[in-house]
């Protein structure tokens, strides 16, 4: 689950609280983060390959654990970048203190468990988010589904699995930002 996952009525009204609270296993604050923030590994969970810091552009929910496992906590920029006075460079929000709000965290519910991420880490499309997410779905996902490839990383692959037949849809989406698109084949 991400971000504000179960904090709004089906009227799209805010609730006090994660509609599913018990399944994320944290509780909203009722606050949000500035709009960059940092996802901050813990020195135990984050192997060589992922970067310890993880940069999102936009506000995060600030969640504390009740029953789950913090994995990495939310971190404010050292400057804030919407602050015109005294921030430090459009290209430069250096992060400051860890602070006690959880933004990656796992909860054992029921036979299963619930992986939560509080900030839109996935907005931004460069390398240490991508990284960040495929050691994530190799973390959490059945081992029974490929997560690699060898087409380039524009493209996005879908795997489809049909509940009326034994049958798979493969989807492949190739966007470039540089027009014209390159034509991927193979």
């Amino acid at each position: 689950a991400t971000g504000l996952t179960s904090l709004l009525n089906v009227d799209g009204t805010h609730t006090q609280d994660f509609l599913l609270a018990d399944v994320l296993g944290v509780s909203y604050s009722g606050q949000q983060s500035n709009r960059v923030n940092y996802l901050c590994m813990k020195e135990d969970t984050v192997p060589p390959q992922i970067s310890k810091m993880i940069s999102s552009n936009r506000p995060s929910p600030l969640v504390r654990a009740t029953t789950a496992k913090v994995l990495a906590y939310l971190v404010d920029p050292l400057f804030d970048p919407d602050d015109r006075q005294h921030w430090a460079s459009i290209h430069s929000n250096p992060p400051g203190q860890i602070t006690e709000y959880a933004a990656l965290t796992e909860n054992q519910y029921g036979k299963g468990r619930c992986v939560y991420l509080a900030p839109a880490t996935f907005s931004i499309p460069h390398d240490a988010q991508k990284s960040f997410g495929k050691w994530l779905l190799e973390q959490y996902i059945s081992p029974g589904i490929v997560i690699s490839t060898n087409a380039p990383p524009c493209v996005e692959i879908t795997l489809l699995k049909s509940i009326i037949k034994n049958v798979h849809l493969v989807c492949f989406v190739n966007y470039q930002r540089e027009l014209p698109n390159i034509i991927v084949r193979d």
